[in-house]
C-alpha cells in the first residue's frame, strides 16, 4: 500500500469532507502552539538578556557609588586632618610666641638684675704695681 501512495504522489486534502477539515483543523492548531510556543521562548530569552544587561548596568552603578563614597570618605578624612593640623599649629604658634614673651622678660628681669648690682659695687680699681 505504501508503494500505491509513492506512486501516486501526494493526495490533496478534500475539504468536503469532515476528516478533511479536520486534518485542516489539527494542522493548524499544531502551527498555532508551534508558533505561540516561539514566541515565548523569544520572549523568554529577551527578557533574559534585558534583566542580564540591566543587572550589569546596576552593578556598574554600584561600583561607582561605592567608588565615589571611598574617595569623598578619603577627602574627607583629609580635610579633617589638616584642620585638626593647622589647629595644633596654630596653638603651637601661641604657645611659642607666648613662651618667647616670658623667655625675654625673664631675660630682661636677669640683665637688669645683673646691671643693678654693678652699679651697686662700687668703681675700685686695683693697682696694678701695688702702689
Amino acid at each position: 500500500m505504501a508503494t500505491a501512495v509513492a506512486e501516486l504522489g501526494p493526495q490533496p486534502v478534500l475539504l468536503n469532507n469532515n476528516n478533511g477539515w479536520a486534518n485542516v483543523t489539527r494542522f493548524a492548531s499544531l502551527a498555532m502552539v508551534r508558533l505561540a510556543e516561539t514566541r515565548r521562548r523569544a520572549q523568554l530569552s529577551g527578557a533574559a538578556v534585558l534583566v542580564r544587561a540591566l543587572s550589569r548596568i546596576q552593578q556598574g552603578h554600584k561600583q561607582e557609588g561605592l567608588q565615589k563614597l571611598r574617595q569623598h570618605a578619603t577627602l574627607r578624612s583629609f580635610a579633617l586632618a589638616r584642620g585638626r593640623a593647622d589647629e595644633e599649629l596654630q596653638r603651637l604658634r601661641l604657645l611659642a610666641d607666648s613662651f618667647e614673651l616670658e623667655v625675654d622678660d625673664a631675660v630682661d628681669a636677669m640683665c637688669r638684675q645683673v646691671l643693678d648690682e654693678e652699679e651697686d659695687e662700687p668703681d675700685v680699681m686695683t693697682p696694678v704695681c701695688g702702689k
